[in-house]
């Protein structure tokens, strides 16, 4: 198997599980908290990696700071993208957007070059994703944070593929970002809820979180390591199709009705992933 073909396997496994974590955050009471127990999920994995891996040098340390602000942003936003819009709705304007403003700054900012027939790809799956996008229902401000959001997926992303080619192995890299990411989300919960009813808001929320964390963990591992060997909007075209995932648990678990043309918005994104993996 080559490199490439290995981080497109990578990213439909990532995909498989992209779509779960946030139907755990968006089901979950206090959003927060089940914020807090992903992170601290992620520290579970970092505490072992960072042992055994040296440390960052300035550069990498750099560029692992700069991931951890915008996954930290980006954990914000969606928490409030969450308590304001249907998931149906706003997974797929978050991540289409993330989708192609990634795929352009994978071409510009990482000089990755993407073959015509993934282009195609990336382009079938964007029109699906934003066909369903384009069928909710939001408020002005429930489509800003849904947008925002996707403009720091694409963020995170980019600077998650640069920092994982510089960095000396794939476990160094994991290891320091999972530990510097665990950073602001616990610490957001603390802030913004009572200090006497923390502990309980934890416990409340510790099966939902967890869950979700490591629901969160086996998305996102695999699409770390895959920036690694992939392009990285080729990385997130793939990871998108977690949008018929996506459907499937809003109708199952959250109560929401997708109709007719968001299943036909679906299957162009699968028809879109197809394409990716025919043209690699």
């Amino acid at each position: 198997m080559n490199t490439e073909a290995l981080g497109l396997g990578l990213a439909a496994l990532s995909a498989l599980s992209t779509a779960f974590a946030h139907a755990m955050v968006k089901a979950g009471g206090d959003k927060l908290a089940i914020q807090a127990w992903v992170r601290l999920t992620g520290l579970a994995l970092a505490l072992p990696l960072i042992v055994v891996s040296p440390l960052p040098d300035a550069q990498l340390l750099l560029w692992l700071l700069l991931a951890a602000a915008a996954h930290a942003t980006y954990q914000a936003l969606l928490v409030g993208s969450y308590h304001l819009n249907d998931f149906a709705a706003a997974f797929p304007i978050a991540r289409g957007t993330g989708l192609l403003l990634t795929a352009g700054g994978g071409l510009l900012l990482l000089g990755e070059a993407v073959p015509p027939g993934q282009v195609f790809g990336i382009a079938l799956i964007s029109v699906g994703i934003l066909a369903i996008a384009r069928l909710g229902r939001m408020g002005r401000a429930g489509m800003a944070l849904a947008i925002a959001t996707g403009v720091l997926t694409a963020t995170y992303s980019l600077i998650d593929a640069h920092a994982m080619r510089m960095a000396p192995s794939v476990a160094a890299f994991l290891g320091w970002f999972y530990l510097f990411d665990a950073i602001a989300m616990p610490v957001l919960f603390c802030l913004r809820r009572p200090a006497g009813s923390r502990a309980a808001m934890l416990r409340a929320e510790r099966r939902a979180g967890t869950l979700a964390g490591i629901g969160s963990l086996a998305a996102f591992v695999p699409a770390l390591i895959a920036y690694r060997y992939a392009p990285a909007g080729v990385v997130n075209a793939l990871r998108e199709t977690s949008i018929l995932l996506a459907l499937v648990a809003g109708r199952i678990w959250l109560g929401e009705r997708p109709g007719g043309w968001h299943w036909i918005a679906a299957a162009a994104i699968a028809g879109g992933a197809v394409v990716i993996v025919a043209a690699a």
